[in-house]
């Protein structure tokens, strides 16, 4: 068995996880450490070698995936219209979240469009300007909640979730690694979708995360040259020009300390029920806020490992 056989077992095995089968190209572009040098035309037909005199790597429908779960095409199937339906209300609600002063760029994250569910919600990150952090969270809750977008309560379906924030100078992910390599987050970071991303800030998290090249390196640059679904209009531009304008300075660190002070206490309060091998994983600082109250990152950890040690 050669490196690109191991290298693409060890890829699909991270996505059947979610029974998300891959096409070639996709595949390609996604491969785990030491991914292929070759063409990828040449890599194509090496692939198709490896379907046809294998029993580990089966192709159904244009997908490639793990003979053991041939089954996920389906459900690939059924998740492009979940996901279609979910960025229609994630566009809607980038609208609304330009208006929020100080707040840089808004992601889809959690790699939505391979591990949706139809009644899942929609996790986004969120990029603010540096120490106005606690300004904009207050802000975009209070105006996604008003207008019906927030998951909240058992309001959660096809709602968007606040979960993570950072600053522009907290944008370096490396910390918040649970092992290394951490798998997941570093296909969390190569796959968030920008959804208002008016200075590219995607490319300042791949910068700032250079990290991830080790084990992801094909293809990921292109992901960058997605246009955001949202851009600012003359309204929008005027109304945060206004408050970044006076709400700069010692004032502005006055406002800040203002919202801090009204949300940190109840921000740190906030408890779910744990779901089954989730830990809970809330990180609250002036550069990061991560309230992800099931991290399910570990759990993902040992069945990627488990899956492609059983199929090697």
């Amino acid at each position: 068995m050669n490196k690109n056989t191991h290298t693409i077992i060890k890829t699909l095995a991270f996505f059947d996880i979610f029974s998300h089968p891959l096409t070639a190209e996709e595949l390609y572009k996604c491969m785990w450490k030491g991914g292929p040098n070759i063409k990828y035309q040449d890599w194509c037909k090496d692939l198709d070698t490896l379907v046809a005199h294998s029993k580990k790597v089966k192709k159904k429908d244009g997908c490639y995936m793990l003979v053991q779960n041939t089954k996920g095409v389906d459900k690939r199937h059924d998740r492009v219209w979940w996901v279609k339906r979910k960025m229609a209300v994630a566009k809607k609600a980038a609208k609304v979240l330009r208006f929020v002063p100080f707040l840089r760029a808004v992601f889809v994250c959690n790699m939505l469009d391979k591990t949706a569910n139809d009644d899942s919600d929609i996790d986004v990150c969120v990029v603010v300007k540096n120490n106005r952090l606690w300004i904009v969270r207050l802000f975009a809750t209070a105006l996604l909640h008003v207008l019906r977008f927030r998951a909240h309560g058992k309001h959660t379906k096809d709602r968007i979730c606040l979960s993570f924030y950072c600053t522009e100078d907290g944008a370096n992910f490396s910390s918040m690694r649970i092992s290394s390599p951490d798998i997941y987050l570093a296909y969390w970071i190569i796959f968030l979708i920008p959804i208002y991303d008016p200075d590219n800030h995607y490319a300042k998290i791949l910068q700032k995360n250079q990290w991830v090249q080790e084990y992801i390196g094909v293809g990921k640059q292109e992901r960058a040259a997605l246009l955001p679904l949202a851009k600012d209009n003359h309204l929008s531009n005027c109304i945060t020009v206004f408050f970044e304008t006076a709400w700069r300075g010692t004032y502005g660190e006055q406002i800040e300390m203002l919202a801090k002070k009204i949300q940190e206490k109840k921000v740190a309060q906030i408890s779910y029920p744990l779901e089954e091998g989730a830990k809970r994983d809330v990180q609250i600082s002036d550069d990061l806020l991560k309230l992800h109250q099931n991290d399910r990152r570990q759990l993902f950890q040992e069945q990627w490992k488990r899956i492609y040690t059983s199929v090697l």
